[in-house]
């Protein structure tokens, strides 16, 4: 028996009475349907326009309760309450709404495959094949007809509600529960991008099914084959990608950081539904619900949505001919055509088989140092083998009993087993080998690049006090239009981009894009010293240093028109940005390669700012350092009141400490101890609680003397600043703290006076320090003898 039957292909009217009967046969899925759709969209809408309307009438209330307060009637308090309990009696309603719709949703997700499933049951159901072929139809009317039967169930109805819900949604007003408009950005993302690609997850669901159970000849196959493939497909588009990936020289792996992983899996959008719905989740939680079609609905970026519409198509094209072709006479066997009872339990154990070869990939290459916490070492990698091989293994016998093999052929189900592991293992190996099918060469166009940044690193400089001034490590980075796109993209492809022309001198060179599409790549290079002083120099240049200033989205809000204002140090100043940056730009022409050469003895104090628009809408607050050799900023910020310099020359200071190998210290121990106070006492006045050690535990030496001192002066002009303490072992390190605060009274009682200025000694003056130091002592610590001498100071409080 055949598929052929006795009609005549051209007879296309008799589609009508097949089409009608088939969904009368469906009726109890469109019942269905129909009630999952009207408890979604149309009745979120309805109830959230009741609780519009009731929350403006609460707001009137208040705000009329608020202004009587002391003359409110009984009947206005009564009419407030009232109000807040209708308020409350919504809010019930509408948390149940919440729950109830995301559960009919998902139950038109799972009709969807219901309804496929049952409106092509002749291609399971061996008495249902001899019945429908015997109908005087051809192919196209059959399939065609029962595809538009499957529509008309559950498309039609899921469409009626999310257009019904977009003409009901003008009527609701939710600026009343807010006043940032998150609530209706919030609800317009579901009524608009949510919507529709949950509608469109549906019918490649449809699409997916349908190619699957094309292959299939029996219920039991038709039913679980299409769920493991559909979890299966994100799982080996998004893991082959990373897997590939991890071949990649000077790949950066970040497993861990989920909005760096995540960002980069995007094109799993356009390949299942499965991968639809997740992209589409983060999408939206990951821009903070702005409402944009662009922001919130990958499938409406042309990148990701053309794509799923051809994968869509492509499904349904694949069932067309598979059914079309198929032979009626072998349903009822687990599989209609030969080979596929290798291919799809193949691709169930290839989704296993391509996570644990990326995780082997990345121990086996060194790249598990990128993943933080997660981190796994190689002892992992028998554990992970032998974990594959027996899940593997179980779930393949699963899948042969389910296919109806028995126990008496189990030996051939073993050796199906092994060579399909055997051939997935093959498969990764060269994936993983292929050093990313010219991947490794790719440097991203600046036209499709929407943002990127470049940063060099000298590892050897770590645990040095110069470590992160811009000798060692300095970044720049650009958005799309701008010129440091160009100079990033000629540095990238100077780079060597193959392991054997990798170099080990502990110099590295990172590239981080993000792509218009969303996508993100991430490259580490370690180059060689020569190629590390070409690329310093290509950085640090005056574009390059500007760059470094602000932040990606700081430049965003400066091109949308924002300017920098509300302005403070040590004090406030509402001003525009014009002026100050043209100030900083003048400034940055000084830079170079050879200038930054002298950066040990640059300070620097932290200005910090607001952006703000014509609208007067403030950003967060931001900060920038302003180096004491930016004359013409210095200048600009002195002439509005903001006195830089006195932070670069002590000016204004009181108090100094000069400091020798310290890694830490309670600031306040310093006043009190060189002060003649006892631990308790310095406690008691900074109304602190006292806590196990009863004595100062300062393991260092330290003097102090005051601000004006003329030789501190000489130390303070050729000192640099810096953020923390620290000291190498191999050499003495000083240290100089200067406070506005006289003593420890003035230090407790006025807060603004405890901030130092931190300076660093350099190296070639530590004899200098080291007799200064000797010339106010308050301690001396002696490490070998584990004891603090304490000597007398030199030095009275006034």
């Amino acid at each position: 028996m055949t598929a052929q039957n006795s009609a005549n292909k051209s007879v296309f009217y008799k589609f009508l009475p097949y089409y009608l009967n088939k969904v009368k046969y469906l009726r109890p899925q469109l019942i269905m349907s129909i009630i999952f759709s009207v408890l979604s969209y149309p009745a979120f809408i309805v109830l959230g326009s009741i609780g519009c309307v009731l929350e403006a009438d609460c707001q009137r209330l208040t705000g009329l309760y608020d202004g009587v307060v002391s003359n409110a009637t009984n009947e206005q308090y009564a009419m407030y309450i009232a109000a807040r309990d209708k308020i409350d009696l919504w809010s019930s309603f509408m948390i149940a709404e919440v729950l109830i719709g995301a559960l009919c949703l998902a139950g038109l997700f799972v009709f969807t495959f219901v309804t496929t499933l049952r409106s092509f049951r002749y291609l399971y159901n061996k008495s249902v094949v001899d019945m429908d072929m015997s109908l005087p139809v051809d192919h196209n009317t059959r399939f065609f007809g029962d595809l538009a039967a499957v529509f008309t169930v559950n498309i039609l109805p899921h469409l009626v509600a999310i257009l019904l819900g977009q003409i009901l949604l003008p009527f609701a007003d939710f600026s009343a529960f807010d006043t940032q408009g998150d609530t209706q950005a919030i609800v317009d993302a579901i009524m608009g991008p949510m919507a529709f690609t949950g509608l469109f997850m549906c019918i490649m669901e449809i699409a997916i099914t349908l190619l699957l159970i094309s292959f299939c000849g029996r219920l039991a196959e038709a039913c679980v084959y299409p769920i493991l493939i559909n979890f299966a497909i994100p799982v080996i588009h998004l893991m082959t990608i990373n897997l590939v990936e991890s071949g990649v020289y000077g790949a950066v792996l970040y497993p861990s950081a989920i909005s760096t992983a995540a960002g980069s899996a995007y094109p799993i959008t356009a390949s299942s539904p499965l991968g639809m719905m997740i992209m589409t989740l983060y999408s939206m939680l990951s821009i903070h619900c702005k409402g944009s079609v662009s922001d919130c609905g990958p499938i409406f970026r042309p990148e990701f949505g053309i794509p799923a519409l051809l994968v869509t198509l492509a499904y349904l094209a694949g069932a067309y001919f598979l059914i079309k072709y198929r032979r009626a006479e072998r349903v009822g066997m687990p599989y209609v055509y030969r080979g596929m009872g290798l291919v799809i339990p193949g691709i169930v154990i290839f989704a296993i088989t391509v996570p644990v070869s990326y995780f082997i990939s990345i121990n086996v290459r060194g790249q598990e140092d990128t993943m933080d916490y997660y981190s796994f070492t190689q002892n992992n990698i028998p554990g992970m083998i032998i974990g594959t091989i027996i899940s593997t293994f179980i779930l393949y016998i699963i899948m042969e009993l389910i296919s109806g093999r028995n126990f008496r052929k189990f030996g051939l189900s073993v050796a199906k087993w092994a060579g399909t592991l055997a051939a997935c293992a093959l498969i990764c190996f060269g994936l993983n080998m292929a050093n990313g099918f010219g991947a490794a060469y790719y440097v991203p166009n600046p036209d499709r690049v929407a943002s990127a940044s470049m940063s060099y690193y000298n590892s050897n400089s770590f645990g040095d006090r110069t470590a992160s001034l811009t000798k060692n490590q300095f970044r720049i980075k650009g958005e799309s239009g701008d010129d440091i796109l160009q100079t990033i993209r000629e540095v990238h492809d100077k780079i060597p981009k193959n392991n054997g022309d990798g170099a080990s001198d502990g110099k590295y060179v990172s590239f981080y894009y993000v792509m218009k599409d969303g996508t993100q790549l991430e490259r580490s290079y370690s180059v060689s010293s020569e190629l590390f002083g070409e690329i310093r120099r290509k950085m640090v240049t005056p574009e390059g240093w500007y760059s470094s200033l602000f932040s990606l989205d700081e430049k965003e809000l400066l091109n949308e028109g924002y300017s920098i204002n509300n302005i403070w140090l040590n004090n406030t100043v509402n001003v525009g940005s014009n002026k100050l940056l043209d100030a900083i730009r003048q400034d940055c022409q000084k830079i170079n390669v050879d200038f930054i050469e002298s950066e040990t003895s640059w300070k620097y104090a932290d200005l910090y700012y607001d952006f703000r628009n014509e609208g007067n809408q403030k950003s967060i607050g931001s900060s920038m350092r302003v180096y004491d050799w930016m004359e013409n900023t210095i200048a600009y910020l002195e002439s509005i009141d903001i006195y830089v310099s006195a932070q670069f020359t002590g000016e204004g200071f009181y108090t100094a400490f000069i400091l020798k190998n310290v890694s830490g210290l309670d600031e306040c121990e310093l006043f009190g101890q060189s002060e003649g106070y006892t631990y308790s006492e310095t406690m008691r006045m900074m109304d602190r609680e006292e806590y196990e050690q009863y004595d100062y535990d300062m393991e260092f030496s330290y003097g102090r003397t005051t601000a004006s001192n003329p030789e501190l002066n000489k130390l303070i002009t050729v000192s640099g600043s810096f953020d923390y303490y620290s000291y190498s072992s191999d050499r003495d390190t000083y240290t100089i703290l200067l406070y506005k605060a006289y003593d420890l009274t003035d230090y407790a009682a006025n807060y603004q006076n405890r901030d130092p200025v931190h300076l660093v000694v350099p190296p070639e003056y530590n004899d200098q320090a080291e007799a200064l130091m000797q010339s106010c002592l308050v301690q001396e610590y002696i490490p070998e003898d584990t004891a603090t001498a304490e000597t007398e100071s030199t030095y009275s409080v006034a």
